[in-house]
Order: structure tokens, then sequence, then C-alpha cells
């Protein structure tokens, strides 16, 4: 819009107003920085919305991550439990066994000492038998040692 004095001087010299053109110009400038800083506003708004979406989305994900971690932690520890309860039990069983092996290894041991005394002594049961008769053993006065 043009103004009626036609004298644009830019400035104000010594109290004299711009002209209507100058003021319409100040005025179109406040109006495009207005916009312009509306327009800054609003984008700025959008990015501080998409940034508070973006944060609820990652609250959201670390909140489903943490309460799967929490389950198969859950499930983790119960299987944790029960393989300490069945190994308590195969440690029970272990040592039972080894006792019972320890006794089976002791009585074959007997039985093979017994073995080696039998034949020992049934070698000399039968050489006594040989030496006395049966009539020996029923009067012991007639051994050869009880003179």
């Amino acid at each position: 819009m043009a103004s009626s004095s036609g004298v644009s001087s830019g400035s104000t010299n010594g109290g004299i107003r711009p002209s209507r053109s100058e003021d319409d110009l100040e005025e179109e400038r406040k109006r495009r920085r207005m916009q312009s800083n509306r327009e800054s506003a609003r984008r700025s708004r959008l990015r501080k919305q998409k940034h508070l979406d973006d944060l609820t989305n990652q609250v959201s994900r670390l909140r489903n991550h943490n309460n799967e971690m929490t389950t198969n932690m859950t499930v983790t520890m119960s299987l944790c439990i029960s393989l300490e309860g069945e190994n308590s039990i195969l440690e029970a069983q272990i040592l039972e066994l080894t006792n019972r092996l320890k006794s089976l290894n002791n009585i074959i041991k007997l039985i093979e000492s017994m073995e080696v005394l039998e034949k020992t002594f049934s070698c000399e049961i039968d050489d006594l038998n040989n030496d006395f008769e049966e009539e020996d053993y029923c009067n012991p006065w007639r051994y050869p040692f009880a003179n």
C-alpha cells in the first residue's frame, strides 16, 4: 500500500514520522515474523509431541520386556529349585549306594577269607580225623597227650 506523501526516509529524523509505506512494511515484517514464530512454535510442539510419543512407546516396550524377563526369571528360579531338590535326592542315593557297595565288598572279603580258612582248616581237620578213630573221641583218657 502506497503512502500519500510518497517520501520515505527509512528512519525518523527530528520527530518526523515515517511514511505510511514504511509503517506498512514494518507491519508486514511483524506479521511475517509472528507467522514464522507461530510456525516455529508449531514445529517445536510437534517435535516435543513426537519425542513424548517416542518416550511413551519406549516405556511401554521396556515394561513389556521387564515383564517377560520377570516371567523368565520366575520360571528359571522354579526350575532351579526343582533341580536343587532332585540333586539332593541324587546325592542321598549316591551316599546310600556307596555305603551298600562298601558293605557288599566287605561281605565278599569276609566270604573270601572264610573260604581260605576253610581250605586251610579242612586239611587240618581231615588230618586230625585220620589220626583218631571214633572211639578216641568218646574216651578222652586215651589221648596220648593226656597222660
